[in-house]
């Protein structure tokens, strides 16, 4: 049913999930409007967030003013509308280090199924999980440079996985970083992005920052001064670099010996990468949700002592449930997540309605969504 938003999940007398109420917007000129708003909304919620935000506040108003109740009854609810990137107050609330990044989603992602769940005294977890990607590679001499924060300390090995690296910017130095490089691995990184096969979204970008978007500087000390960092600090984390790359010493961060670049010679040139760079932007997405039975997806409600029983008719699946992407994160896992999880939920469901009518086949209904979750794992 388009143009039409979960807004209250309908229970009974006993706490089991039986329908849910939606609003619907009327159908003729409101909808038409609605989607138009939607889809700019959509389109622009990076490139210009402000005004992204902005229609979406619109489609809002639109469905407070105008759209009409509508309560449908269902055997189940699955939720299964995203995380909650796209809701300032919950990203403040639960993950603050992420307010400012780069928002990977859609609209939906707004935190309306968890909501839903916990209105109903669902429980949550892991909602401060959150997966940035810093990826600065390619080019491939990206990644041989060295990545500092603020103070002008070393943030880790640049060759790593990005959700990794974007991790630890945000999580253990203040969303800031720069990429420090020197001109010689500046010039054949060019050279990569002209001549190699690259993509254009990422060659694009990354000639860009190179040649208009960085700051430039013939040597160490007057780079700290333009960046702000304190001299000493940059100085000596780029004397243990360079003496990794001349061999002297293992590099301190674990670096191969093969992408540690000696850094010794200027020009230099500093790229900011930080979490909030919209020259260059570091994607969101978070990881945590509704707590659920992992052999189902029926989400738990919120128990005392730590113990968590099912709430009837209720489930919750992909990145609105706690799942296998709520850990760590590498690319794909969150859409493996949400085919493995909704699968599981709707064979459970399908077994639910087969056995309903025949008495004393519950334990059959527990053994049969046990191996298919078997089945799914392997």
């Amino acid at each position: 049913m388009r143009h039409a938003a979960a807004r209250r999940l309908i229970v009974d007398g006993q706490g089991a999930v039986i329908g849910v109420e939606l609003r619907r917007l009327p159908p003729g000129r409101l909808q038409r409007r609605h989607a138009r708003l939607a889809r700019w909304a959509e389109r622009l919620h990076n490139l210009c967030p402000a005004l992204a935000d902005a229609l979406r506040r619109r489609v809002t108003q639109l469905e407070e003013h105008f759209a009409q109740p509508y309560a449908v009854r269902a055997g189940a609810v699955v939720l299964a509308t995203g995380g909650f990137i796209f809701n300032p107050a919950m990203v403040a609330a639960h993950a603050p280090k992420y307010r400012r990044n780069w928002r990977l989603g859609t609209t939906g992602c707004d935190g309306s199924g968890i909501r839903l769940g916990l209105s109903v005294g669902a429980a949550a977890r892991h909602l401060e999980r959150v997966s940035a990607w810093r990826f600065i590679n390619p080019p491939f001499d990206w990644a041989r440079g060295c990545v500092v924060d603020a103070q002008g300390a070393r943030i880790g090995n640049e060759e790593v996985y990005g959700a990794r690296l974007g991790h630890a910017i945000c999580e253990e130095h203040g969303g800031r970083a720069w990429l420090i490089l020197n001109a010689g691995l500046v010039r054949t990184a060019l050279r990569d992005c002209v001549t190699g096969r690259l993509w254009a979204f990422q060659r694009v970008p990354a000639i860009m920052l190179m040649l208009f978007g960085a700051t430039r500087a013939p040597g160490i000390e007057p780079l700290a001064d333009k960046l702000g960092m304190p001299r000493a600090a940059l100085l000596a984390t780029l004397a243990a670099y360079n003496a990794a790359a001349r061999g002297e010493r293992p590099d301190p961060a674990g670096k191969s010996a093969a992408m540690c670049a000696s850094l010794e010679r200027g020009p230099y040139l500093a790229i900011d990468i930080s979490a909030h760079s919209r020259t260059f932007p570091c994607p969101a997405i978070t990881l945590g949700g509704l707590r659920v039975d992992e052999a189902c997806g029926q989400v738990l409600a919120r128990g005392a002592g730590g113990q968590a029983a099912p709430i009837p008719g209720l489930y919750a699946v992909g990145r609105t449930a706690v799942g296998i992407a709520s850990n760590h994160y590498v690319s794909g896992l969150s859409l493996a997540d949400c085919i493995w999880s909704g699968r599981n939920a709707g064979r459970h469901l399908v077994a639910l309605a087969a056995l309903a009518d025949q008495p004393g086949r519950n334990e059959d209904i527990d053994e049969h969504t046990k191996e298919t979750s078997h089945e799914q794992t392997s």
